[in-house]
């Protein structure tokens, strides 16, 4: 009985053994399949040819995960090999598409950017959606060599980003920070800290300004934005900590 189970454990180990050596052979055996198609990959992916380059990244993607799926099944080693080939030559292509379209699409990518820098996503979702579509269409388009509908398709992505980034600061910025003055204001902050409430009031109307005189550029009236929430805050705070030593 004592040998039976003996023989038993000796059995189990050695399968266990043998399952993990062909567990790290398999894996082996991947890693130099796959590398190069990986590599080209994250040089792709880190130059956002998924979405400067769609068409070729979306080819690129499908043969790799053909490949993977051939791989995970005991596939043809000659033919996941020629899936890989085929899909780091993809890859290597969304990148090349992606630097052209990273040129030629510059200023709309910009504003992509900003847009999404100030959460146009959250406050200007119509914007936002139309701008994404009308931006993929640009990308797609490009690549395809259709350069002139590209421009189209780009330039009114770029008005949309930029319209919904000017939403989203009025909302996020001036909208809060005028809320946060009204605040101050109830909390009597031009009697503890006068400076600052009259100072927020003056930076939110300047960014107003700005904001109406020259609506593509939000770079400053976003600063003087800032600065009037700011200064709110200090408002609010020396207010209420002045009130809190007055009832103690």
């Amino acid at each position: 009985m004592r040998n039976k189970l003996a023989f038993r454990s000796i059995y189990f180990a050695l399968g266990v053994l043998f399952a993990a050596t062909a567990q790290a052979d398999l894996a082996e055996m991947r890693g130099s399949l796959f590398q190069a198609a990986e590599d080209a990959r994250a040089i792709a992916l880190a130059k956002s040819a998924n979405e400067l380059a769609p068409i070729s990244f979306a080819e690129a993607a499908e043969l790799y995960d053909r490949a993977d799926t051939m791989f995970d099944r005991s596939g043809s080693v000659d033919t996941i090999r020629k899936t890989l080939s085929k899909s780091e030559h993809r890859f290597n292509k969304a990148s090349e598409a992606a630097d052209i379209a990273a040129s030629a699409l510059d200023s709309t990518i910009q504003a992509r950017r900003d847009a999404s820098s100030s959460d146009a996503k959250g406050y200007a979702s119509d914007e936002w959606e139309t701008g994404e579509i009308a931006f993929a269409e640009a990308t797609r388009r490009l690549e395809r060599g259709s350069i002139s509908s590209s421009q189209r398709y780009a330039k009114k992505a770029e008005t949309a980003y930029r319209d919904g980034e000017l939403i989203a600061i009025k909302a996020n910025y001036l909208d809060e920070t005028r809320n946060l003055i009204e605040r101050a204001e109830k909390l009597r902050a031009e009697r503890y800290a006068p400076v600052s409430p009259d100072n927020a009031s003056k930076l939110l109307s300047n960014a107003e300004n700005a904001l109406t005189q020259d609506r593509y550029d939000t770079d400053r009236p976003r600063s003087l934005a800032v600065d009037a929430k700011h200064a709110a805050l200090h408002a609010i705070y020396v207010s209420t900590l002045e009130q809190r030593i007055r009832d103690r």
